[in-house]
């Protein structure tokens, strides 16, 4: 089952940045908001899967899980705090590079992240 969780978070992430490559390459720009898309149901499962991750490992103690999983929280809370406040101020600035990483490349680097948890956690138990 864990395998199973690894590669489809795995695959699933190398699909949406294939997306973005091809968006920002100019091959076809309707591939950012497919990767969008994308990544919304990429996060909903990811949130799905740390939340199952984080029981487990508070049954078995695994510290090491434990740890990743509370710095990983840690980037998604601050991320969802610190995007509801720029949504409220500065709408404007979403057609800027800045704008682009910020809805892109930050939950891309969670997602990731998460992806890296999802690796270590696989192994530790084979």
């Amino acid at each position: 089952m864990k395998q199973i969780l690894f590669i489809v978070n795995a695959l699933f992430v190398i699909v949406i940045l294939g997306l973005y490559g091809s968006a920002f390459a100019g091959v076809e720009e309707d591939n950012f908001i497919l990767g969008l898309a994308g990544q919304f149901v990429l996060g909903v499962f990811q949130l799905i899967v740390a939340a199952v991750l984080m029981v487990t490992a508070f049954r078995k103690q695994q510290i090491l899980l434990i740890r990743l999983l509370q710095v990983y929280w840690g980037c998604v809370l601050t991320y969802f705090l610190v995007s509801f406040v720029w949504y409220r101020s500065a709408i404007g600035i979403i057609d800027t590079d800045f704008g682009y990483v910020f809805i892109g490349g930050i939950p891309m680097s969670i997602a990731i992240y998460q992806v890296y948890i999802t690796y270590l956690n696989m192994k530790e138990e084979s």
